[in-house]
């Protein structure tokens, strides 16, 4: 029987292929054990549940512009600047929109334009005219039962004034 010696290269000991791979085998092993703790335990603690989710491919809605004669359109004062209100409503019937009469309404900092489901698209239009900004351009959501026969509604605040 013959005692095997790793090799030597001057005196120095070369490690083996088969200590390299036994240490190989151990990182693999170290790192699919960690995935599956990571897995086997949720954060937080509890156990694990596996959630799925499905997602659906968007639904797309074609809104068909209405001519402007036929959107109605009504312009609120929301500051105290006499008729401002009233030189927004002529400019508007001008472009060719059905604006009705100007009328006071809530203060407002800023001009909010608020529209009715499908008219988005002429909501942004008119915002350009009545100086709103793109984040002032809101779905309906006024509380008074007055405007229910209009499609926008446009609440003038200060910096429709300058």
């Amino acid at each position: 029987m013959t005692d095997e010696v790793p090799s030597t290269h001057h005196g120095r000991f070369q490690p083996t292929t088969s200590i390299a791979t036994a240490l190989l085998v151990l990182f693999v092993a170290a790192v699919i054990g960690t995935l599956h703790f990571v897995q086997a335990v949720p954060p937080g603690g509890g156990s694990s549940v596996l959630h799925t989710t499905t997602t659906s491919p968007p639904v797309t809605t074609t809104t068909t512009a209405l001519p402007k004669n036929e959107v109605k359109v009504l312009v609120l004062n929301g500051t105290s600047i006499g008729g401002l209100a009233r030189s927004y409503t002529d400019s508007l019937t001008a472009q060719g929109w059905n604006v009705q009469s100007p009328s006071n309404g809530p203060t407002e900092r800023h001009t909010v334009v608020y529209y009715r489901p499908g008219f988005g698209h002429d909501a942004a239009l008119v915002a350009g005219t009545v100086k709103a900004k793109r984040a002032d351009i809101k779905p309906w959501s006024l509380p008074s039962k007055s405007y229910a026969g209009d499609d926008i509604v446009i609440v003038l605040g200060l910096n429709a004034a300058g």
